[in-house]
């Protein structure tokens, strides 16, 4: 599971994963990432991994793009 963490700043987005991240999960931040980086610039990420388990399996790691 992720989810958007609100950090102050113009320029930096924020990303928390918790459990095992599916391949559902990595499409999902793809699409977020493209939605948050479409006329912004290069913005830092800030990751929060303090839950983050692994992967749920090898093919969450790599899909196709869509």
């Amino acid at each position: 599971m992720w989810k958007e963490v609100k950090i102050e700043g113009d320029r930096v987005l924020g990303l928390e994963c918790a459990g095992k991240l599916t391949e559902e999960d990595f499409r999902g931040i793809g699409t977020w990432l493209d939605e948050k980086l479409a006329g912004r610039g290069k913005p830092a990420l800030v990751l929060f991994l303090g839950r983050f388990e692994g992967y749920e399996n090898a093919s969450a790691l790599w899909h196709p793009p869509v």
